[in-house]
């Protein structure tokens, strides 16, 4: 319980981190952060954790 406590506190600091340096972002932010303080609860073993980041309509979902 107390781990992930910790967690949620790192969640919130990495998530006003990231929206104090990139604007407009914050869906994406709020995503990335929620999915990376949860990998070390996952038992089964993540393989990759892909990101893209860019302008608005450059393409990325297309990637």
């Amino acid at each position: 319980m107390q781990e992930e406590k910790n967690y949620r506190v790192l969640n919130i600091s990495l998530e006003e981190s990231l929206k104090s340096s990139l604007f407009d972002q914050d869906f994406a932010i709020e995503m990335v952060s929620k999915h990376l303080i949860k990998m070390p609860f996952f038992h089964s073993k993540i393989r990759a954790l892909l990101t893209f980041m860019g302008v608005p309509n450059c393409g990325k979902r297309y990637m």
